[in-house]
């Protein structure tokens, strides 16, 4: 009977490892040098359940960013704080382009993009919480939006300039 307990207890054991998701880890980011490289990566690296922790400071960047894991979290340190800064971007596109779901972007700045600051695409129920986007010197006619939305369900709290009113 002994031995038999043992092997349930060894079955829903090797059941609870298969069936748990691994732990969810945060991928620290500081501001600095080779910015574009490493906050890139660490979108890239990202699994379900992962943070991305942006340090405080300004994000030089030169490129567009692409997050395209689901449930991931992007958290800066407050939209004064943390700020992705693409004055010096090359490419005609936005600053961050969402493409999964279930994603939280919250307390950072999106500055000077060439094209949208933010924007989903075929991505359901993204979350943005005090977020700054603006072009600091003034909108531009080359310019498109701040954040364009493709998606059916998002919320939306805190960051006024970013979350207008019965969002």
């Amino acid at each position: 009977m002994r031995m038999r307990n043992q092997g349930y207890t060894a079955i829903a054991a090797a059941c609870m490892l298969l069936t748990t998701p691994l732990a969810a880890k945060t991928i620290s980011v500081p501001a600095g040098k080779d910015a574009q490289t490493r906050l890139q990566e660490a979108l890239i690296s990202a699994e379900p359940g992962d943070v991305v922790s942006l340090g405080e400071g300004r994000f030089t960047l030169t490129d567009g960013l692409s997050l395209d894991v689901a449930k991931v979290t992007v958290k800066g340190q407050g939209s004064g704080k943390s700020i992705l800064d693409f004055t010096g971007q090359l490419g005609a596109g936005e600053g961050l382009l969402v493409t999964s779901d279930d994603v939280v972007l919250r307390d950072f700045a999106v500055e000077n993009t060439k094209g949208d600051g933010i924007k989903s695409k075929g991505a359901d129920r993204i979350v943005y919480y005090n977020l700054r986007v603006e072009w600091t010197a003034g909108p531009k006619e080359t310019k498109r939006s701040l954040l364009r939305l493709s998606s059916r369900k998002q919320g939306c709290a805190g960051g006024q300039r970013l979350c207008p009113r019965g969002f």
